[in-house]
């Protein structure tokens, strides 16, 4: 117990000192943000022959720390939540409605890059980003009405014949992240901004390969690969190593 808290402390002095130092004359800040806004998901390519989409939107909340130990480069990571509507249409006879709501929680590593540091103030936290995150599928729910009844369960568990089979989905994924932003402050520390991201997910949303159901149309395995655009407003605060 003893060696476990000299080694804390030891770490502690450690993480204190790294945040004092000036790498490359450069102080050392770190920029704490949480951001929320809105995405639109779209399908790259889709063996769903057989519906139709009407609605694919999220909604993004990011709390985020950003690491800047020189001018050029920072490190953003974090835990998002993102929360996801989708809501579709069979093409078949019976013309049915889904609604599907979901959460998913991602944890990004970025790299940021500032190409315009020494231009001005006002871009002196413009960034271009990338990054890879990891992407869990945390609840996964349906409902529908079918001949005046309604519907509703986990889809991970779901045995209806109206949806995909339950295996299929991907509850653990990981993806690649593209983003463009700037930071401005409106006192000495206080931080907004505003970001553009793109996500794309590696492995296939739906992926039919795990239990080779031949769940289509067309009696292929069931394959679904999706990507996302969004816009995020941030606010947050800055605090510089020393202070």
């Amino acid at each position: 117990m003893k060696k476990l808290i000299l080694i804390s402390i030891f770490f502690g002095i450690f993480s204190l000192n790294l945040f004092c130092v000036k790498y490359f004359g450069y102080q050392t800040s770190v920029k704490v943000l949480f951001n929320i806004g809105i995405t639109y998901n779209f399908k790259i390519s889709t063996d769903f022959a057989y519906q139709r989409d009407a609605l694919f939107l999220g909604i993004p909340f990011q709390p985020r720390v950003d690491i800047r130990f020189v001018e050029w480069f920072s490190f953003s990571f974090g835990v998002d939540f993102l929360y996801l509507l989708h809501i579709y249409r069979t093409t078949y006879t019976d013309e049915i409605t889904f609604y599907n709501n979901n959460l998913i929680i991602q944890t990004p590593f970025i790299v940021k890059f500032y190409p315009l540091v020494y231009k001005s103030d006002t871009y002196e936290n413009f960034y271009i980003g990338l990054g890879l995150f990891g992407n869990f599928w945390a609840v996964n729910t349906f409902f529908y009405e079918k001949n005046g009844k309604t519907y509703y369960g986990d889809s991970y568990t779901s045995n209806s014949n109206e949806l995909p089979p339950s295996k299929v989905y991907t509850p653990a994924n990981i993806g690649f992240k593209l983003c463009l932003g700037n930071n401005f402050f409106v006192t000495q520390k206080n931080i907004i901004g505003i970001e553009l991201y793109a996500d794309y997910l590696f492995i296939p949303y739906i992926n039919g390969y795990s239990s080779n159901p031949n769940f289509s149309t067309n009696q292929n395995v069931l394959l679904e690969f999706v990507a996302n655009a969004g816009i995020a407003l941030s606010i947050g605060f800055q605090t510089n190593a020393g202070q």
